[in-house]
């Protein structure tokens, strides 16, 4: 896109949030993410991995949530079919790039597909845009639980994605389904995504799948 498009969510304090305005703010963090008026969409996952999502501790207060409606999510698909996370740690361990994911949100697969990385020629991509709470969205997501239990993070890999999962290690997925190693996620995990919106492109779509919605 030459140009992000305007987000419908963002108005009012939305300078003050993710404008040039934020300077002056707690939310310097987020200045000109939005653009100089910090009306702008914008990408949630710059590194193409799971999407960024605010979370509290608070101990009465703990589903997924976004601070960031409207906003979207960018995640590739490499042609070495590798996962993306594989590529993400093959960035870190190999390529010597000053940074790291946290414990918490390491796919328990991960290091191992990133041994298979062969190419960094993106086949094709998943497209997800995020609305507001009260706009529920669709589950398409799972979400990581801390660990006193409470759901809040969210992976970036979809139900019937169709593609590597680095997620899902070989068993009985939540007690009720068998799964092999890296399989795609086989049912929903019943917590509300905010998902509005998703596309893919270079993708081989099942029927009845969602890609299309």
């Amino acid at each position: 896109m030459p140009k992000y498009p305007r987000n419908p969510f963002q108005v009012g304090s939305a300078g003050k949030v993710f404008g040039l305005d934020a300077l002056a703010t707690n939310y310097a963090d987020h200045a000109c993410f939005g653009g100089l008026d910090g009306q702008c969409m914008w990408n949630l996952s710059w590194f193409g991995e799971s999407p960024q999502m605010m979370f509290f501790s608070a101990p009465d207060y703990e589903p997924v949530r976004t601070e960031y409606q409207g906003n979207f999510t960018y995640h590739p698909r490499w042609s070495d079919t590798v996962c993306n996370h594989g590529h993400f740690v093959h960035q870190i361990e190999f390529n010597g790039y000053a940074t790291e994911i946290l414990e918490e949100m390491e796919a328990p697969l991960g290091d191992q597909d990133a041994e298979n990385v062969s190419s960094i020629d993106v086949a094709g991509y998943d497209l997800t845009a995020l609305g507001s709470e009260r706009t529920k969205g669709q589950d398409l997501d799972v979400s990581v639980q801390n660990e006193t239990g409470n759901h809040y993070w969210r992976t970036g890999y979809l139900t019937l994605g169709q593609e590597r999962n680095p997620w899902i290690v070989e068993g009985l997925f939540e007690g009720q389904t068998p799964v092999h190693d890296f399989d795609e996620r086989p049912f929903s995990d019943g917590v509300q995504d905010f998902i509005i919106i998703h596309l893919g492109s270079g993708i081989d779509r099942k029927p009845g799948s969602g890609l299309d919605q």
